[in-house]
């Protein structure tokens, strides 16, 4: 600044990176017991309880760069104050007051601030590592970009909060209760979130990697594009809640609730080329990944008394099989899963089965009147033989429909080579088209 400071008074410059609308200042308080800077300003730890509660502050004073650290500091009040790149460091803030303070860029690093108001702060940029935050109120806070690793947020109330790109690696989230708030990716990797109210998020983005959620209630909740890898759903309560394209590879599902809204999307995550899956994935193809998570999703379902989604699942994990084969090149195991898609529907499909075998049986009735037709013993039935048209195709469509199911009454039999070698071939065509229609009702009427 231009003016000179008198040597009586602090001359701290905040930061030069401020906002905007905040603007730069110069502090002008007195110096405080011999030192060169202001009480709020002098590099001291351990500042007392008595110093702090003498330490005149107003309502929405600027107190940027403050150094309060390894400081008991008494239930005061910061509220509306500006505490840009404070230093709180390890210090105990208990049922102290911040709100509506900023607070962005300071540090609270191993401050305990069990029981503090901090609703409506801005906290953006802020270091919360290894910070008790038990039973705080962050009701409409905006702790974006902040990092929370290791935090303790039990029994906090955080309606409305906003946490975009956060980090709260390994944070004790424990009986949280997080309904309407703004959490797009951040990261709670091994984060403890069992018994977590977390109604109506949205958590787009986010990292829940390792994360333990059991017995969480997460319904009517937006997790897409969500890392749920190595994470834990025992007992959790997802109902009405957006999965698309989140990543689910070795998630524990157990007991886990789900309804006709849980949404997971038309495929996963892993299909998609554009999506990078990182390092871990050296020794997993992307459609191995996927077949793993439509195995889990298939059992979620069945779990849960929707057979029809179990099902389609199960189309989708064999279809994801299919093309893995197809990309390391196993076109033999490629082919057959492609033959049981096209015969079966990967065994789900009975109406695949019985148009396979309607079409066998008019595609060889059809055929064998021209193949040398067929025969009584005293008469042959065969194109040319004179026979009316409509009374030929019935009597081989009678033939077709008997040689198909392997019943061979024996009034009819095939005339000449070819004939009897497409007899052969139906009958083939049939006994394994019976054998699929018995196995896929039989996995319907189990399931």
């Amino acid at each position: 600044m231009s003016e000179r400071v008198p040597e009586d008074r602090c001359g701290y410059v905040s930061a030069e990176d401020l906002p905007e609308d905040l603007g730069g200042v110069c502090c002008w308080r007195s110096i405080w017991k011999n030192n060169n800077k202001c009480f709020w300003h002098t590099e001291k730890e351990s500042k007392s309880c008595t110093e702090l509660q003498n330490a005149q502050l107003n309502k929405g004073e600027r107190l940027d760069g403050a150094i309060l650290k390894k400081s008991a500091i008494p239930p005061i009040s910061f509220a509306d104050a500006i505490l840009w790149d404070a230093d709180f460091k390890s210090s105990t803030l208990s049922n102290v007051n911040f709100s509506n303070a900023n607070i962005c860029n300071s540090s609270f690093l191993g401050a305990d601030l069990r029981e503090a108001d901090l609703s409506n702060t801005s906290a953006v940029n802020a270091d919360f590592w290894h910070c008790s935050l038990r039973g705080a109120d962050l009701i409409g806070a905006d702790m974006s970009n902040s990092r929370l690793a290791n935090v303790d947020l039990r029994d906090t109330d955080t309606i409305g909060l906003t946490i975009e790109k956060a980090n709260l690696n390994e944070a004790n989230l424990k009986g949280l209760m997080l309904s309407n708030a703004l959490m797009t990716k951040s990261t709670f990797a091994g984060a403890n979130l069992s018994d977590t109210q977390m109604s109506q998020l949205y958590l787009k983005g986010a990292d829940f990697e390792g994360a333990t959620l059991k017995n969480a209630k997460a319904s009517n909740t937006n997790f897409s594009q969500v890392n749920f890898e190595d994470a834990s759903l025992v007992q959790a309560d997802i109902r009405d809640s957006n999965f698309k394209n989140t990543r689910f590879y070795q998630t524990l599902f157990s007991d886990t609730r789900i309804n006709s809204n849980t949404d997971f999307g038309d495929t996963t995550a892993y299909e998609d080329p554009d999506i990078d899956l990182g390092e871990n994935y050296e020794d997993t193809s992307r459609f191995e990944a996927a077949a793993w998570v439509y195995r889990r999703l298939q059992d979620l379902h069945e779990e849960n008394a929707m057979s029809e989604q179990a099902r389609e699942y199960h189309v989708r994990k064999e279809e994801a099989h299919r093309s893995n084969y197809w990309s390391k090149g196993q076109y033999f195991q490629w082919f057959v899963y492609t033959l049981n898609r096209y015969l079966t529907r990967h065994g789900e499909s009975l109406k695949h089965v019985v148009t396979w075998s309607v079409g066998t049986i008019l595609t060889c009735a059809l055929a064998y009147p021209f193949a040398g037709g067929i025969s009584t013993g005293n008469e042959v039935f065969r194109v040319g033989s004179g026979a009316a048209l409509g009374g030929l195709f019935l009597r081989s469509l009678y033939f077709s429909t008997v040689t198909f199911t392997t019943l061979g009454y024996g009034d009819y039999h095939p005339v000449g080579p070819a004939a009897k070698a497409l007899a052969g071939a139906e009958s083939l065509a049939g006994a394994l088209l019976v054998a699929l229609f018995v196995f896929v009702l039989g996995r319907r009427v189990a399931r």
